[in-house]
């Protein structure tokens, strides 16, 4: 709980608001290859990782796995298919733990609960929404003004831990790239 209430300091919740969060909220462990979100089914929990790396993805026409999030406890610790969490709408893509994975897990009706006996849970909601816009927009503007390399490079400074973790063809596809376009720029790092 240490972990989540260093996250939410930023809101100025009461030892009574954690309290009850953590009252509401419990631990999951997920194996590598265990779903935390399935394709086809309503997101109806979100979690906040606690260690591990779990991956966003989905098919495209060809059946190829296309990945389209990272989780990690120090980058988008957040995990929960927020577009359709937040309209009710079935999830588009899996959320699966690529290595052994530990979560603290508020389950949707929970957190709905939350905004009506506080209003001051809607900044976590705002905070998560404005955070998955900035991610977006630095990834719209990293596809659209950095080369392969650079790519990597940028990946390699704001998330070193994906590269221990995460198999190059996921990073690959992450990052829009082809493996062999991958393997090649990584030979020039």
């Amino acid at each position: 709980m240490a972990l989540i209430e260093t996250h939410l300091a930023k809101f100025n919740f009461t030892a009574a608001d954690n309290a009850y969060i953590a009252e509401i909220g419990y631990y999951i462990d997920l194996k590598k290859g265990d779903c935390f979100s399935t394709f086809g089914k309503i997101p109806d929990r979100m979690g906040f990782l606690l260690e591990g790396i779990l991956y966003s993805y989905t098919f495209d026409e060809e059946g190829n796995k296309k990945v389209s999030q990272l989780f990690s406890p120090e980058h988008n610790y957040i995990v929960v298919d927020y577009g359709n969490y937040t309209q009710d709408l079935k999830s588009t893509v899996n959320i699966e733990a690529l290595e052994p994975a530990r979560l603290f897990v508020l389950e949707k009706a929970h957190i709905n609960q939350l905004y009506i006996d506080n209003p001051l849970y809607i900044q976590v909601q705002r905070e998560l929404a404005r955070q998955l816009y900035i991610d977006s927009l630095q990834l719209i503007n990293l596809f659209q003004t950095c080369n392969a390399v650079e790519r990597l490079k940028i990946l390699q400074r704001i998330a070193p831990e994906f590269f221990k973790s995460v198999p190059y063809s996921y990073l690959a596809s992450f990052l829009g790239m082809h493996r062999n376009t991958f393997n090649a720029a990584m030979k020039k790092l």
